[in-house]
């Protein structure tokens, strides 16, 4: 069946070590995807130890490939360790292997007490946003991914637009 996932991110002296287990899916990416958008300048290094992770949703991928985009533009070097066979292949499935540097064998560090992201329950708004920004990115990596997520897209944007015009009423009462 699969366990239910687990992100933990931690940074000591510039390098940010991050640890995926159980099945990555949108829930736990919505952490993974705050960091991308806010790291800053002391980050000199990224490595994601996929060790104890057995599969990928399309909106975690989404997110690991957003923060690939990310730190090739700043020039920061981003690894995934101890990739299993079968998360490569959903990652070639979507294009994007190509964005990755594969290392094999190490562990990340993780520091303890020292956890960098965000793990509280993610808003309903946050969820929808997380999967149209993940699919888009994919979309907009390989045109292939079109055809995949165009209506994925679709559906999350309306759940987006009705999401926010729920707490925009709720919030003028």
């Amino acid at each position: 069946m699969g366990s239910k996932a687990n992100l933990v991110i931690t940074e000591k002296n510039g390098v940010c070590s991050i640890k995926v287990s159980g099945r990555a899916n949108f829930e736990c990416g919505i952490p993974l995807r705050s960091f991308s958008k806010n790291f800053g300048d002391n980050i000199k290094k990224i490595v994601i130890d996929l060790g104890e992770c057995e599969s990928m949703d399309s909106t975690f991928m989404g997110i690991l490939t957003m923060l690939s985009l990310k730190t090739k533009k700043m020039n920061i070097p981003l690894e995934l360790l101890n990739t299993s066979t079968s998360v490569r292949a959903l990652l070639r499935g979507l294009g994007v292997e190509k964005m990755f540097d594969f290392i094999e064998g190490g562990a990340v560090e993780l520091e303890e007490n020292r956890a960098i992201a965000d793990t509280d329950e993610p808003s309903r708004t946050d969820a929808a946003r997380t999967v149209v920004e993940a699919h888009k990115t994919l979309m907009n990596v390989s045109l292939d991914n079109i055809a995949k997520f165009e209506k994925v897209v679709e559906f999350a944007e309306d759940d987006l637009r009705r999401l926010e015009s729920q707490e925009h009423d709720d919030g003028g009462k």
